[in-house]
């Protein structure tokens, strides 16, 4: 986080900017679902609002192309998406019809869509490859912390004033975010001569090798280990229910769990792997990472599943951040980093799809780990494949 203030004055303002938008994406998850039951009083409606979050993702790679089409750069189309959602916020306090709150939702999920790969590629035209990993660690612990302090600040406004206030706030955020971002300059690289001499191993496998086939690969394994990890999503409240009889005091303890194991990982990344070999270290946290999952699958009810779920929460951000260090520095140019983040969004809702299904599947415990162990073992496959398809063309 220290390393992101000592940084360029676009990538602090980057930082801001997305932390206040962050923590209004995550106020929202509280917020949403709630208002929609007050409005259609049908559990059901609130399910499909959650599909109308993740139905846009699926199509992110054409949707991420329009604001190069219609002649729109990068920086302008953030600042639109954050103005349009500040709109749509308001708009969920207006409407009474549950059609109407599922356009919205569909529209608001549209905007992130587009955002996401732009702020990627944003992001890798103001930094360079001597601390761009770093930088990429820094967001990303930003945004693991949002995901616990969004929750908990939108539950006590909801509490206190409803879901109303909350949806006022997220609007105020996302405005807030739109005008923070007037102050980054227009998408130019960045001198990266610094950069290339200090991870000249990574650049060197990079140029040596298909960009092409590391970009797949990084992808495959992304989307095989993002099915393993999303499904304990809802795996967790499932085993707590069934094994416990303090369910929700059991699920609160893992899924803490989890969540700490995310924060420590972006804590950890920069004294332990920053600066090491890309594909080396992302194939060895992946392994860890997944060997914990193994792990947690066959001792879930032992008093130390917390402790593998802590691993895999680890593993799980540091993979995150080489993922996406060694996507922005295999892309030529921004256009090409926008065209790889936009495929990563639509397989990691794929993957959000699969896992579901998956999931819908577990009916006992037994099934549980034969659930985990082959979400586990085809996983932990995919990065051998990768790795030996690597080593053999170095």
């Amino acid at each position: 986080m220290f390393t992101v203030l000592r940084a360029s004055r676009p990538v602090r303002v980057l930082y801001i900017a997305r932390g206040i938008s962050e923590i209004g994406n995550w106020c929202a998850n509280i917020a949403l679902p709630m208002l929609i039951y007050e409005v259609t009083h049908d559990v059901s409606a609130t399910a499909l609002m959650v599909c109308c979050r993740f139905a846009p993702s699926l199509f992110s790679v054409a949707l991420a192309q329009l604001p190069q089409k219609m002649g729109i750069g990068t920086l302008q189309a953030m600042r639109l998406a954050d103005l349009i959602r500040a709109g749509l916020f308001v708009c969920y306090i207006i409407v009474d019809s549950k059609w109407s709150m599922f356009a919205i939702t569909c529209a608001v999920s549209l905007c992130r869509t587009v955002e996401m790969p732009c702020f990627y590629s944003l992001l890798r035209a103001n930094t360079n490859s001597i601390n761009r990993d770093v930088i990429n660690n820094s967001f990303g612990f930003l945004q693991n912390l949002m995901m616990v302090l969004g929750p908990v600040a939108g539950g006590f406004v909801v509490a206190q004033f409803g879901a109303e206030a909350v949806l006022a706030l997220d609007a105020l955020s996302f405005a807030a975010s739109f005008w923070l971002l007037r102050d980054v300059p227009s998408v130019i690289e960045v001198n990266d001569k610094e950069g290339i001499s200090k991870n000249e191993k990574n650049r060197t496998a990079f140029s040596d090798l298909s960009a092409k086939h590391l970009a797949i690969g990084f992808l495959l394994i992304d989307i095989s280990s993002g099915v393993a990890f999303g499904s304990l999503n809802s795996l967790l409240p499932a085993i707590a229910q069934l094994q416990f009889d303090s369910s929700s005091i059991q699920y609160g303890f893992l899924q803490s769990s989890l969540t700490i194991g995310l924060l420590f990982g972006n804590t950890i990344y920069g004294r332990l792997i920053s600066g090491s070999d890309c594909v080396k270290s992302y194939c060895f946290v992946t392994y860890l990472a997944l060997g914990a999952y193994l792990a947690f699958g066959y001792r879930y009810a032992s008093g130390i599943s917390f402790i593998f779920l802590f691993i895999v929460g680890a593993g799980n951000a540091i993979q995150d951040v080489l993922l996406i260090t060694s996507l922005q520095d295999l892309a030529r140019d921004g256009s090409e980093s926008i065209s790889l983040f936009s495929i990563r969004e639509s397989l990691q809702s794929v993957a959000v799809v699969i896992s579901t299904l998956l999931v819908s599947l577990f009916t006992s415990i037994a099934m549980f780990s034969i659930l985990v162990t082959g979400l586990g073992v085809f996983s932990i496959m995919m990065v051998v494949v990768f790795q030996l398809n690597y080593l053999r063309k170095m």
